[in-house]
């Protein structure tokens, strides 16, 4: 006499003999997930898992509109997160709002980016000793759309910062006052504050 198993052994037996195929998860329920990763992840790991994650990682732009590699240059060779940086930027296709990274980043960084990411809009550095004045000078131009500009720590000196956020002013009031229809106070929100120019700037 043979005795048959239950029904939930059956069906835990069935289960286990399941697999899944990741690589057939719908595009856009796959980029709702990548979109939670950082640059890093995407490059090193969850763009690398198939065919499928890593052909979405590189050509779905809307994952690297806002590239954070904060923290990074602890973690990895100052080349290795350069390159990391200018893979991201590419995949981009010129859509990057927000770039945000430290000690990694060079002159010749901050000039390929604003190349290429003409629409951003933040800009973070930190512990950023490889940038110099005449470089940073010399790539913020590549930025009219920037709104954001914090610099943590780095070796810019001078008034390089507070002359780009004066730039930027002037800009914004001259757009103010070619409108016939603006009621514009020059006292209102431009005073010559000793204070205002710190080394984080919302622009």
């Amino acid at each position: 006499m043979s005795l048959s198993p239950p029904p939930l052994a059956e069906a835990e037996a069935e289960g286990e003999g399941e697999t899944r195929d990741w690589s057939e998860m719908p595009s856009d329920a796959l980029a709702a997930v990548l979109a939670k990763l950082d640059a890093t992840e995407l490059l090193t790991g969850a763009g690398l898992v198939c065919r499928a994650w890593r052909r979405l990682a590189a050509t779905d732009p809307t994952l690297w509109r806002r590239v954070d590699m904060s923290h990074q240059g602890d973690l990895l060779e100052t080349e290795e997160a350069e390159d990391m940086a200018r893979a991201a930027v590419d995949r981009a296709a010129g859509t990057m709002e927000a770039f945000w990274a430290d000690s990694f980043v060079t002159d010749g960084l901050l000039r390929y980016i604003s190349q290429r990411a003409s629409s951003l809009k933040s800009l973070q550095l930190s512990l950023c000793d490889n940038v110099s004045n005449e470089g940073f000078a010399e790539a913020i131009k590549g930025f009219p759309q920037l709104e954001e500009l914090d610099i943590t720590f780095c070796s810019l000196y001078g008034s390089v910062c507070s002359d780009f956020e004066v730039d930027m002013m002037d800009d914004l009031l001259d757009v103010v006052t070619e409108d016939d229809d603006a009621d514009f106070d020059d006292s209102d929100g431009f005073e010559d504050d000793a204070g205002m120019y710190d080394d984080e700037f919302d622009i």
